[in-house]
C-alpha cells in the first residue's frame, strides 16, 4: 500500500530495513537493503555477520546501506568501524548512515563507503505534540483552563505560531546552504529523515537528497535499555535479555500519538505521507521488514 501511494508522485527508490539475524529467503531486486542499528552499538552485527550478509547481498545484486549508532566512545567506535570495513571488503559500493560525527569523518577520510547523515544528526523536531500545536485554530473549540503557580485559575488562550516558526519546526537544522556545502566536502549528498506528524519543509539544493523513514518517527534515545535499578552514571554492558521493546504502547493523555520502545529508543508511528511529497527533495522511502 505504501509503494502504490507514492509511486505516482516522483521517482522514488524503496528501501527495506532488515534484521541481520533473520535474513529473508527471497529478495526483491528493486529494493535497497538497510542493515545495522540506529541507536545501540551492542545491536550492530559482528564483523563476521556483516561480512557474510554483505556476501549474500552481493550475490543478489542488492544495493546496501549500513546504519550505525550515535555517541560512540573508543570501544564502540572501533567495533562500528570494524563492521563497516568488513562490509566494504565484500561490496563494491556501500552507503554508511552515520549518527556519530567520528564515524562520518573516518568513513569519508578513508574511503570506506559513501557517508550519509543519520536521523539523529539531522536533528528534526520529533515531539508528536508539535503537529497539534501547528493545527489551525478552530472556532468553537472548548477553552482550556490551567492553574497558575500562585493557585489562580486561568483560561489558556491559544496563539497560532508564526509562519517562520512553523517552517522551522517542519525542517531540520542542517537544511542551510552553508551546512550542506560543508558536508559536501566529505562526499555527503544524502540525509535520513523521519516522517514527522507536523509535516516536512525542505529546500531544494542541487545534488542533495533525503530518505524518508515511514512510518516510524524516532523521538528519543536512552543511554541503555531501561531495566530495574539502573545507574545511568555507570552503564552496564547491555545483554540480549534487556534488548526488548515494551509489549504495550506508551499511551499518555497529553500526547496525540502512542509511543513505543524498540531496544533503547522511543518512536511513534505516522503513516500519512506528507501532502507536499512531490515538491520535496525526497527520493527514497525506507520501511521495516
Amino acid at each position: 500500500m505504501l509503494l502504490s501511494a507514492v509511486s505516482g508522485a516522483i521517482p522514488l527508490e524503496h528501501a527495506l530495513w532488515i534484521d541481520h539475524n533473520r535474513l529473508p529467503d527471497r529478495w526483491d531486486p528493486a529494493v535497497r537493503i538497510y542493515i545495522g542499528h540506529e541507536t545501540c552499538r551492542f545491536r550492530l552485527p559482528t564483523p563476521r555477520q556483516a561480512g557474510e550478509a554483505a556476501g549474500v547481498f552481493r550475490e543478489q545484486g542488492l544495493p546496501v546501506t549500513l546504519v550505525t549508532p550515535p555517541a560512540l566512545a573508543n570501544e564502540g567506535l572501533k567495533s562500528a568501524l570494524a563492521v563497516i570495513e568488513a562490509m566494504r571488503r565484500a561490496l563494491d559500493t556501500l552507503e554508511v548512515v552515520c549518527n556519530d560525527w567520528g564515524v562520518m569523518e573516518y568513513t569519508a577520510r578513508n574511503g570506506l563507503g559513501t557517508p550519509v547523515i543519520g536521523r539523529l544528526l539531522a536533528a528534526q523536531a520529533a515531539d508528536p505534540r508539535i503537529a497539534r500545536m501547528l493545527c489551525p485554530i478552530v472556532d468553537g473549540q472548548p477553552p482550556l483552563f490551567v492553574t497558575h503557580s500562585d493557585g489562580t485559575r486561568c483560561r489558556l488562550l491559544r496563539r497560532a505560531p508564526s509562519r517562520e516558526m512553523a517552517s522551522h519546526l517542519r525542517s531540520c537544522w542542517l537544511d542551510r546552504p552553508e551546512i550542506l556545502s560543508y558536508l559536501s566536502k566529505y562526499g555527503i549528498r544524502r540525509v535520513e529523515l523521519s516522517n514527522t506528524a507536523q509535516g516536512i519543509e525542505l529546500s531544494r539544493i542541487a545534488d542533495w537528497s533525503y530518505s524518508l523513514h515511514v512510518p516510524e518517527v524516532l523521538v528519543s534515545v536512552f543511554r541503555q535499555c531501561p531495566g530495574k535499578g539502573e545507574n545511568f552514571n555507570r552503564l552496564r554492558r547491555c545483554g540480549e535479555q534487556t534488548c526488548k521493546g515494551d509489549e504495550k504502547p506508551w499511551h499518555l493523555a497529553s500526547l496525540p500519538a502512542d509511543l513505543f520502545r524498540r531496544d533503547n529508543a522511543l518512536y511513534y508511528r505516522c503513516r500519512k505521507l506528507p501532502a507536499n511529497l512531490a515538491a520535496l527533495p525526497v527520493d527514497r522511502i525506507v520501511g521495516r521488514a
